[in-house]
């Protein structure tokens, strides 16, 4: 089985690491133990590699729910994009012209007054659908590769998605292009084994009878999609993926909808590891903030992040992601300055433990 060489120079990089350098030995320990993860994805036994959904000799039909509030800015946009879909349903809550804004579309509007939540809302759309495949799509989300989903055959997946691209307008945004870039390149990864671990919550085609079967999304958590993912699994369910599906989201349009959005997923995720018991994934993203904290003590009053040893392993693995994602060369050239992706980083530490605080606390929750 080939290995990804990314993977493999991160891997030998980071044991260097550890064994020469002992400025930055903790940060060190969890770039080992961090590329031992996903080697883990390529050695996972006893996977045979199985082939990605194959063609049908006849397009299937297609139902897209839709799942809107307060989406008028971009809601033409998305089903203008899916227009060639079989049938398509909105879910609409909010009280301002997205209803208006898509009258000139064939689509089946189910409003309500009260928010309840992105799950309830794509449960009642997906119970009105009336084809077997179901694809969920954001109001901010838009695709391309509506006649390549039409021409599947899932085979035994549940489900299957694609790679989720952005459109950055600003350094804030590259620098979350790059995080896109890195999960992209993780589910190519999860992919060879046949099947990844779950499904992004603004795109990706379902069957209804497995949706049904599970008794549909939960609204128990923040990320229903990751909840349902690992229900799926649990259930015996695989999920596929395939690069040549895309699909291209909205960014947040401010600071504080970006705070907002990464409590929310982040929050959601410590809900599902505390659902479902899961220690390991729990400790991954525990770990980093804790290393850090004992790498910043270890090395006071030195400056740890000038340990190029290590900045040369972070630039070589995102590298790697920005080429498999055909990233644009603005962002290829924003690794080399590798300041702006240590502040994101510390940003997005900084954000989770918030999140974590607040599930610890049992603040009052916001989607």
């Amino acid at each position: 089985m080939a290995l990804s060489p990314i993977i493999l120079i991160l891997f030998s990089l980071s044991f260097l690491s550890l064994i020469f350098n002992f400025q930055s030995f903790f940060l060190s320990i969890f770039l080992f133990i961090f590329s031992l993860y996903y080697l883990s994805f390529l050695f996972y036994l006893p996977f045979p590699l199985k082939s990605n959904p194959k063609s049908f000799s006849h397009p299937i039909k297609i139902s897209t729910v839709v799942p809107a509030y307060n989406a008028e800015k971009t809601i033409e946009k998305c089903i203008n994009s899916v227009k060639g879909c079989d049938e398509i349903i909105v879910v609409f809550e909010g009280s301002d012209k997205t209803v208006e804004n898509i009258k000139r579309f064939k689509v089946k509007v189910l409003s309500r007054k009260t928010r309840l939540g992105k799950a309830k809302a794509l449960n009642l759309g997906i119970k009105k659908a009336k084809n077997e495949y179901v694809l969920i799509i954001d109001a901010d989300t838009f695709t391309s590769s509506i006649p390549k989903l039409k021409k599947l055959k899932l085979e035994e997946k549940a489900a299957i998605t694609g790679r989720i691209k952005v459109i950055p307008r600003s350094l804030f945004d590259h620098l979350q292009a790059i995080e896109f870039s890195l999960v992209n390149l993780i589910r190519f990864l999860q992919n060879k084994r046949g099947y990844i671990d779950s499904m992004p919550g603004n795109f990706g085609l379902y069957r209804k009878s497995v949706l049904r079967k599970l008794g549909y999304f939960n609204a128990d958590t923040l990320t229903e999609d990751y909840e349902l993912s690992l229900r799926m699994k649990k259930a015996g369910y695989k999920i596929g993926y395939l690069d040549e599906i895309e699909a291209v989201t909205e960014l947040p349009s401010s600071f504080s909808q970006f705070l907002k959005q990464r409590i929310r997923w982040y929050r959601g995720e410590i809900e599902v590891f505390k659902k479902f018991k899961c220690i390991i994934p729990f400790s991954f993203y525990l770990l980093p903030p804790l290393l850090l904290l004992l790498n910043l003590i270890y090395t006071f009053p030195s400056i740890p992040f000038l340990d190029f040893s290590l900045v040369f392993i972070l630039i070589i693995l995102i590298l790697g992601s920005l080429i498999y994602s055909k990233a644009p060369f603005k962002q290829i050239l924003l690794v080399t300055s590798i300041l702006p992706l240590v502040c994101y980083g510390l940003l997005i530490y900084i954000i989770w433990i918030i999140a974590f605080l607040k599930e610890l606390f049992k603040t009052k929750k916001s989607w």
